[in-house]
Order: structure tokens, then sequence, then C-alpha cells
């Protein structure tokens, strides 16, 4: 079992994570994620909440990727962003978001492209290839989403929906790792 997982979880996740480390490609591990069956109980030793934004919660970590839950509160929704180097892949595992998806103009302005809806069971890709995007919660009540990221995210840059924008870096932070507050 890797060190740097919750030694405690012997679940849907483990064995995930068990695949996805000797994945032969992206695309293997793309589907690995959408057919992989997982469940609230699964995640709930790494489930927290954040006061005031969503939870970011470490699940697990490499070299060749990362998995973070990411915990929300009703209305609770993310800046738009950038994927940096990195492709991602949301899994949602309770509840509904909405995913806003924009591309940048060359004059730094963003313009709103596409919008979906991602409900429990469904995934999500994107890259900075595809665009930014933004998530919100769009239930009553909390959602629960898995996020993969290929390799791992350690910084982002947000973007300002209202004005042109000259990004910010955004480090990456957790609410907990590996289950731990």
């Amino acid at each position: 079992m890797p060190t740097n997982v919750k030694p405690a979880v012997t679940s849907n996740i483990q064995k995930l994570i068990h695949l996805l480390l000797n994945s032969p490609s992206f695309e293997d591990s793309c589907e690995m994620i959408r057919t992989a069956e997982i469940s609230e109980r699964d995640v709930e030793p790494y489930r927290h909440f954040h006061a005031s934004s969503y939870g970011r919660n470490l699940v697990f970590t490499c070299e060749k990727f990362e998995i973070i839950l990411m915990c929300w509160r009703e209305g609770q929704e993310s800046a738009i962003h950038d994927h940096s180097q990195s492709d991602c892949i949301l899994r949602c595992i309770s509840g509904r978001f909405e995913e806003l998806v924009y591309t940048l103009e060359p004059s730094n302005k963003l313009r709103h492209v596409q919008s979906r809806i991602i409900e429990a069971g469904d995934i999500s890709y994107i890259n900075n290839d595809l665009g930014l995007h933004k998530i919100r919660n769009s239930v009553h009540g909390v959602s629960l989403a898995l996020h993969f990221y290929f390799p791992g995210i350690s910084q982002f840059q947000v973007f300002d929906e209202a004005e042109e924008n000259d990004p910010k870096v955004v480090h990456s932070t957790f609410t907990s790792r590996f289950g731990r507050l």
C-alpha cells in the first residue's frame, strides 16, 4: 500500500489508486475513473468542509497524479481558474454541480462559452487547451466531487470575471491531508 494515503482505508478509492498507478495511458486512466464504483462511504474519511469556502481535501499524491476530494456547501463556487499544466477530471460523488467554461480573449477579457450540469456519477474533463472554468454547487445541500489531476497541481491562476485580466497565481492549499485536519 502506498504510504501517502490514509492506511486505515481499504475501499474502492484504494483499488482505483492501484489501477491508476499501473495504468498504461491517460485514456485508460480516464476510463478507470469513469467506471470506478465510488460511493459517499468511500470518501467519508476525507470529507471535511472549510468554514468560508469549499473544502479541498488531499486524498492521494504521487508524481503521476493526485486526488483531491472537494466538499461544497450550498451556494459555494470556485473562482474562474486554469489548471497549470495539468489535466483535470472531476467525478461527481453526490449532489450536482454547474460547470461554467470560459476562454480568454486576446484582449484579456473572459468569454463564457459553455455551461453544463454534472450529476452524481458523471465526470467532466478540462485542461488549459479547452479553457478555464469555475464550478458551483447547484443543489440545496452539500455536493462532493473527486478531482484527479495529471500531474498533480501545486499552483494555478485565478481570473476576475468582471474586469480585464491580470491573473493572480494561487498555490494549492488543503483543508485536510490524507484524512487528517
